[in-house]
């Protein structure tokens, strides 16, 4: 037992050692994945050839997995882009490196920036590689890409936004349902009067859920007189008069007497 002991002593400090070594070829590993994230924004198929290794597996964030033969038939097949295509850079940050002597392990966060029309988007990944050193040359022989879930901030800001689109359609469908033929009463179930220059039988109508949405009404008189005795249009207005044509609707400030 007494024997064994130092032996086991050894072998603890001898594997402590091996994992906590440096990664001595951490600048050309970093060097390589800069140069190879640059020729993939290009779709460069000699640098896609120079960085995976025959025996490649490549797994990607939808989850499908790949070797070298299908991502460089994949890459060699990819139209030429055409102007006004969207354009694609891909960086990585927080690069970490641990290296066991022919063996290295990169990981890091893929930052991919696609811009279109002057917009920009930027999904992020995190990617882990293992490289192998073979006839003095590193290339990747396992690839894993993983993506990063979406700040909670954009998400809601998504969810906001498609809420927002579902109460516009749902308005203006509400919106529509009124009609020529209709009254003025039942018109006013939906909107309310608007301010600015109006008579009995034209005036301007804002929707009650929200005062940015108008329409343009023109009445036709029921019940009353039209006009006065002087012929001009009364200012007269019953809830059974009857809408005669009605605008579409459109958005504007509120309007103040």
């Amino acid at each position: 037992m007494k024997r064994l002991l130092p032996f086991a002593v050894a072998l603890l400090v001898l594997a402590t050692g091996v994992g906590a070594q440096t990664a001595p070829d951490a600048a050309a590993l970093t060097s390589l994945l800069h140069e190879f994230l640059a020729g993939a924004s290009r779709n460069d198929a000699a640098m896609h050839d120079r960085f995976w290794a025959e025996d490649l597996i490549y797994t990607g964030s939808n989850g499908k997995r790949r070797g070298k033969a299908e991502i460089m038939r994949s890459v060699r097949s990819a139209p030429a882009p055409k102007p006004g295509d969207p354009t694609g850079i891909y960086t990585a940050e927080d690069i970490r490196i641990q290296q066991y002597g022919d063996t290295a392990i990169v990981a890091f966060r893929l930052v991919g920036t696609t811009e279109k029309d002057g917009k920009k988007e930027i999904m992020n990944f995190l990617n882990s590689g293992t490289f192998l050193k073979r006839a003095s040359k590193w290339q990747v022989v396992n690839w894993q890409a993983t993506r990063m879930p979406r700040p909670e901030e954009d998400t809601k800001k998504d969810v906001a936004a498609a809420d927002h689109t579902t109460w516009v359609g749902e308005s203006l469908m509400q919106i529509q349902k009124i009609k020529p033929g209709m009254t003025r009463g039942e018109l006013l179930k939906v909107f309310r009067t608007e301010g600015g220059l109006s008579t009995g039988l034209n005036q301007s109508f804002a929707y009650r859920e929200c005062p940015y949405f108008k329409v343009d009404v023109e009445f036709e008189a029921v019940g009353r007189p039209a006009r006065d005795k002087e012929g001009r249009v009364t200012l007269e207005k019953f809830d059974t008069d009857l809408i005669k044509a009605i605008s579409n609707p459109y958005l504007q400030f509120g309007v103040t007497d």
